[in-house]
């Protein structure tokens, strides 16, 4: 049989053909396994073949699963990543030791299992999926980091039979497929625990955290509270013990809840390798290179040496105020913008709060079926002003702009945007 894929450029063209939960929401979805157990059957069950640390939550779990990487990567494992969504390039969720996986390997890969997609057929997410488990395995990795999509018991990597577990946090987001409660959504979260895996926990508040703790006693789910020698402020400056002394240095990463997620990455890396893989040098040279040791972009990731603004891929008010509180510790006092662009099914009463908190809100509408329009969100939010759409419009608001604390936000979608405005428009005015 001849393979109608004959170059990378086929195979992402086939991918990003098919329809996305960016574009057109939970159409692109099938909440269950069944689909992909059968298809990984028939390609061997490529993701028995490594270890696999299995990692869900509402907000945190792309960075937490960065840090995991990183952390795994200086302790000697050939280390997988899968995480999504992609910024800019599919490759982006096919990561080993933070290199984004070769597009040769790609497309041998999809060539590998083209004759089993017409017996089996798949979502994007349930693709893409199957080829993180099998060029993992093609590359025989140590261990893979695996990023849930949506919720987690249904949860097209929910397949995988993990060396551990851990649930970031729990918050109001995608609850047309997981529930509008607290308690709904963490049981949902929580399908990721397995009988006698460790599992780590983020700072969830009662009843969501009961609701896990109760599914993980039902499962036998072995919850870990290791103690932790890791200190560390709110800004990205972390103090570990090295050679009987205190050694103080900035991490690679400035993100909202970065101590919170560097602790958990630490506790769940000793609870399944041991204390000896999580050393105070593999602490500190994890924690210096946690971008290039997973390839992380678009959380609260800086833009521009030489201006204050940020991009952060927020896109639920739990994560939106996070972000601004992150911001207020870092510039007391200081007006903040924020350029907006998001999902029409992002927009709510609980949205509108934390956008009071800017002193000005732009909005621009991405093309994307799925978001939402200009002229809807200023209905909604009607002091807003609108960036774009032409270029024109575009530079002149960003020149406006050059000294002011600016957050791009509301969908890890805008980020190419945002990026190719930086590339494509002088800013001197």
């Amino acid at each position: 049989m001849h393979s109608s894929v004959l170059n990378y450029s086929d195979v992402e063209k086939r991918l990003l053909s098919m329809p996305r939960f960016q574009d057109v929401g939970s159409r692109a979805a099938r909440f269950g396994i069944d689909q992909i157990t059968e298809f990984c059957k028939l390609i061997g069950n490529p993701e028995r073949s490594y270890h696999t640390i299995h990692v869900a939550g509402t907000n945190g779990k792309g960075t937490l699963c960065s840090i995991v990487a990183s952390l795994l990567k200086e302790s000697g494992f050939k280390t997988g990543l899968y995480t999504s969504p992609h910024l800019k390039d599919v490759r982006e969720r096919f990561r080993i030791n933070g290199e984004m996986v070769d597009k040769e390997l790609i497309l041998a890969c999809f060539q590998g299992m083209e004759p089993f997609l017409g017996e089996t057929p798949l979502t994007f997410f349930e693709l893409t999926t199957a080829m993180a488990f099998k060029l993992f395995e093609m590359e025989k990795v140590d261990v893979a980091v695996i990023e849930t999509g949506l919720g987690g018991r249904l949860d097209a990597t929910n397949i995988v039979n993990p060396v551990g577990c851990a649930i970031t946090s729990i918050g109001f987001d995608h609850m047309e497929q997981l529930g509008n409660t607290l308690a709904s959504i963490a049981f949902e979260k929580a399908g990721i625990l397995k009988p006698g895996v460790p599992f780590v926990l983020g700072d969830i508040q009662a009843p969501a955290r009961e609701v896990i703790m109760q599914q993980a006693r039902s499962v036998g789910a072995i919850p870990v509270h290791d103690a932790t020698e890791v200190t560390s402020n709110e800004i990205g400056v972390l103090q570990v013990r090295i050679d009987q002394s205190e050694r103080t240095f900035q991490v690679d990463l400035n993100t909202p809840k970065l101590d919170e997620n560097v602790k958990v990455a630490i506790h769940l890396v000793r609870s399944i390798f041991g204390a000896a893989h999580v050393t105070p040098e593999i602490m500190q040279l994890g924690l210096q290179n946690i971008r290039k040791n997973s390839g992380l972009t678009g959380r609260f990731e800086k833009l521009g040496s030489d201006l204050d603004w940020y991009f952060d891929g927020g896109h639920n008010p739990e994560a939106l105020k996070h972000v601004v509180n992150h911001l207020d510790k870092m510039f007391p006092g200081r007006p903040k913008i924020a350029v907006l662009s998001l999902m029409a099914d992002k927009m709510n009463a609980d949205l509108i709060t934390v956008l009071d908190q800017f002193t000005q809100v732009y909005f621009h509408g991405l093309e994307s079926p799925r978001a939402l329009k200009a002229a809807d969100f200023l209905n909604y939010y009607p002091s807003a002003l609108e960036i774009g759409p032409n270029v024109e419009s575009i530079k002149k608001n960003l020149i406006n702009l050059k000294s002011a604390l600016v957050l791009y936000t509301g969908s890890f979608y805008f980020y190419d945007t945002v990026t190719e405005w930086m590339e494509s428009i002088s800013l001197d005015s």
